[in-house]
C-alpha cells in the first residue's frame, strides 16, 4: 500500500518475523504434540538417577539390545529368550512377560491390578507406570519403584545371560525397595547440609562385656566362583574363631547368606549367647530380619537363619560399611582359594593379621555418607 514502504517477507510461524529451524520444526510437529508429550515428560522428570531415566528413555524407544532388536538389525540368531524359552525376547518380554520377570510382579502387585497390568502394549504400559501415585508400603511412591524395578530386571537379565547368574525374588524386590527407597529420600528431601554427604571415618568397634562380635561377608568372581568368611572376636578385641567357605558357583547374595548361616552356627557351637552381628548388605539385614515376600529357592537357607536367631541367646544384628568389614571380606576372598565346604580357623590366619591390629588399634577409613 502506497505510504506503507516496500512489502517485506514475514515468517508467520516466528515473533520477530523471521525464519528459524527451530520455529519450522515446531510448525509441522503441532500435529503430532499432545499426549505424547506428557510420557516424555514423565521421563525426565522421573525422580532418580540420570541414567535411569536415560534407560526408561531407551524403554520407550523400544531400543534395548534384546535378542529381538538385535534380530531386526539382521544379526541372525535365535530371538527367543534364554530364561524361559517362550517367544521372542523382546522388550516387554524381558521387563514383564518372561517367567522371571512375572514372578517378580506377581509377588508385589496386589491382585486387582495383575490383569490390568499385564495387558497394556509398551508406551501404555510405561505411561501408566511412571504417573502413577500409588504407593509400595508405607511411604514408597510406585513411580518410583517401577522405574528402579525394570532398571534392575535388564540389568539381571545381563548377569544371567553373560555370567549365568541368578537371583531370587525376594532378594530382588528387597534390593529394588532399598535402591528406590534411598532415590525417594534423596530427591524429597530439601537443598540442605541434610541432603549433602559428608566426610565420616569408618572403624571397626569392639563389643561391650559380655558380648561378642561376629562380622561376615560374601565374595564373588565374574567366573561365578563364589565363597563367604566370618570371625567372631570378644570385648577386648580378641580372636575367638573364624571360617572360611568356598561354595562354588552362585551369586554373591547367596555367599552372603552362606556367610551369616555358617557365622551364627559357629557362634552357638562355641557357646556364646551375647551376641553382635555385623553385616554390610543391607539386602542381607533386611530379608533375615522381615517376614519372607515369597517361597523361593533361598526361602530354606533363609528358614534356616531365622531358626538359629529365634533360639534361646541374645542376639542384634546391624548393618555396616564395608570400612567396618574389612577383616571379614578377606576371610571372604580367602577361601575362593580352598577347595570346596567349610573350613575352620581356630587361630588367625596369614595375612589377616594387618586387619586385626587395625581394627584393635580403631584405624578409620574416611567416606562420605548422609549426616
Amino acid at each position: 500500500m502506497e505510504g506503507y514502504g516496500e512489502d517485506q517477507i514475514f515468517w508467520s510461524e516466528s515473533k520477530k518475523g523471521n525464519f528459524t529451524v527451530k520455529s519450522a520444526y515446531d510448525a509441522l510437529s503441532k500435529e503430532i504434540k499432545g499426549e505424547d508429550d506428557q510420557i516424555w515428560s514423565c521421563v525426565w522428570r522421573w525422580n532418580g538417577p540420570q541414567i535411569i531415566r536415560v534407560f526408561l528413555w531407551l524403554v520407550l524407544h523400544n531400543r534395548l539390545k534384546t535378542k529381538a532388536e538385535i534380530s531386526r538389525r539382521h544379526v541372525h540368531l535365535d530371538s527367543s529368550c534364554d530364561r524361559c524359552g517362550d517367544g521372542d525376547e523382546n522388550t516387554l518380554h524381558v521387563l514383564r512377560d518372561c517367567m522371571v520377570a512375572r514372578r517378580f510382579w506377581y509377588a508385589i502387585l496386589p491382585i486387582h491390578q495383575r490383569q490390568y497390568f499385564f495387558f497394556l502394549n509398551l508406551k501404555d504400559w510405561m505411561s501408566y507406570n511412571l504417573t502413577n501415585a500409588d504407593q509400595v508400603g508405607s511411604d514408597l511412591s510406585w513411580n518410583i519403584f517401577f522405574g528402579v524395578a525394570i532398571w534392575r530386571l535388564w540389568f539381571w537379565r545381563n548377569k544371567f545371560l553373560f555370567h549365568g547368574m541368578t537371583w531370587d525374588c525376594a532378594t530382588m524386590i528387597s534390593e529394588v525397595k532399598i535402591k528406590a527407597t534411598e532415590f525417594q529420600r534423596i530427591s524429597t528431601t530439601p537443598m540442605g547440609m541434610n541432603n549433602r554427604r559428608v566426610a565420616k571415618w569408618i572403624c571397626w568397634s569392639p563389643p561391650f562385656w559380655p558380648w561378642c562380635k561376629l562380622n561376615t561377608d560374601g565374595a564373588a568372581k565374574k567366573t561365578g566362583e563364589a565363597s563367604a568368611g566370618g570371625l567372631i572376636r570378644d570385648h577386648n578385641g580378641a580372636w575367638v574363631a573364624g571360617f572360611g567357605m568356598n561354595i562354588g558357583s552362585c551369586s554373591v547374595t547367596v555367599a552372603e547368606f552362606w556367610g551369616l548361616y555358617q557365622g551364627l552356627n559357629i557362634a552357638w557351637q562355641n557357646g556364646i549367647r551375647w551376641l553382635q552381628v555385623e553385616v554390610d548388605s543391607i539386602c542381607i539385614l533386611h530379608l533375615v530380619t522381615t517376614p519372607m515376600i515369597t517361597t523361593n529357592e533361598l526361602s530354606p537357607l533363609i528358614k534356616s537363619i531365622k531358626d538359629l536367631i529365634s533360639r534361646s541367646w541374645r542376639i542384634i544384628i546391624n548393618h555396616v560399611y564395608r570400612e567396618a568389614n574389612f577383616a571379614a571380606d578377606f576371610l571372604a576372598n580367602h577361601a575362593l582359594s580352598f577347595p570346596l565346604g567349610l573350613h575352620l580357623f581356630p587361630n588367625p590366619p596369614p595375612g589377616i593379621i594387618a586387619y586385626l591390629q587395625h581394627d584393635m588399634y580403631g584405624v578409620g577409613y574416611p567416606r562420605f555418607v548422609f549426616p
